[in-house]
């Protein structure tokens, strides 16, 4: 696994579809923050080390990865910042390199429980506010690799500044749970969530749907939305897909939370269209019961 990664730090650029560089890559960012803001980025979950190929859905990461590199270094190892007096996680290590010929940067960020590639594409550079060095500005990708699997990140951007007294050494992404965004919405969807991800189905249909409820179920947690869908779907919802495994505890907790049982695909496929399997009956009952009481 370890050399997959490396390997995929080394090729990054062949495997991309970023917008040419407009600006060269630094070949150092000792003395530099790089700063990867995640608040509008898209998000597609495959297994480890594999190409995104979609569903992507959207995802808000209000913290950005700051990473402030020392005054005389590409490379550094920090304490992870999430320890505590109960929980010591492994330390971290974060190093930079420019591509041979400048065209992108890349990023590593590891240790025993992850790996991030960065890859920074430069695409302008503006005067800092305050003067001293320039800020060179971006796009990025960002592959995670964790829990066997690996997030993909796109339509992220960046700034490299000069770094300043208060940066930490590192900050990891997440969501600010402090301005007032709503919890997710679990109600025991995490448990089915769980337990849908160690399920083995046999045929190529019922994994595909179990992929992509996979990538949704985190994203109705988030948005509140148990009827959510996107374009990457084709106007199937969870519900369509949930039928479609006859898994009836999921088509009962989205009918439950409020999922719409008159959902049709982009083709005009209904739900009921998709109801297959050994608990059909169950899960035509459920939704009968469901429209009945509406």
């Amino acid at each position: 696994m370890k050399t997959q990664f490396l390997s995929m730090f080394l090729s990054a650029a062949a495997v991309l579809t970023c917008a040419q560089a407009a600006q060269p890559a630094p070949e150092s960012m000792a003395g530099k923050s790089l700063v990867v803001l995640l608040d509008e980025v898209q998000v597609c979950r495959t297994d480890m080390y594999a190409e995104a190929q979609g569903p992507w859905y959207e995802q808000r990461l209000d913290i950005p990865l700051l990473l402030r590199f020392p005054a005389q270094d590409n490379t550094y190892i920090a304490p992870h910042p999430h320890n505590n007096e109960e929980t010591t996680w492994p330390n971290i290590t974060v190093s930079y390199a420019a591509a041979e010929d400048r065209s992108e940067g890349y990023v590593k960020v590891e240790n025993a429980i992850f790996q991030a590639l960065v890859v920074l594409t430069f695409e302008k550079e503006t005067p800092a506010p305050q003067g001293g060095s320039n800020i060179l500005e971006g796009s990025a990708y960002v592959y995670w690799h964790e829990d066997c699997e690996t997030r993909h990140m796109r339509a992220a951007t960046f700034l490299v500044r000069d770094a300043w007294q208060y940066d930490p050494a590192i900050q990891l992404p997440g969501a600010d749970t402090a301005d007032g965004d709503p919890e997710l919405l679990d109600d025991g969807l995490n448990d089915i969530l769980m337990a849908l991800e160690k399920t083995t189905y046999t045929s190529a249909t019922e994994r595909l749907f179990q992929k992509r409820l996979v990538a949704m179920l985190p994203q109705i947690m988030v948005l509140h939305n148990p009827s959510f869908t996107s374009p990457d779907y084709k106007g199937n919802t969870a519900l369509h897909y949930a039928c479609g495994l006859s898994h009836v505890a999921l088509v009962q907790w989205l009918v439950d939370h409020g999922a719409d049982t008159y959902a049709r695909t982009e083709k005009g496929a209904s739900v009921d269209a998709c109801i297959s399997g050994p608990n059909a009956a169950a899960i035509r009952a459920i939704l009968r019961k469901a429209r009945h009481h509406k």
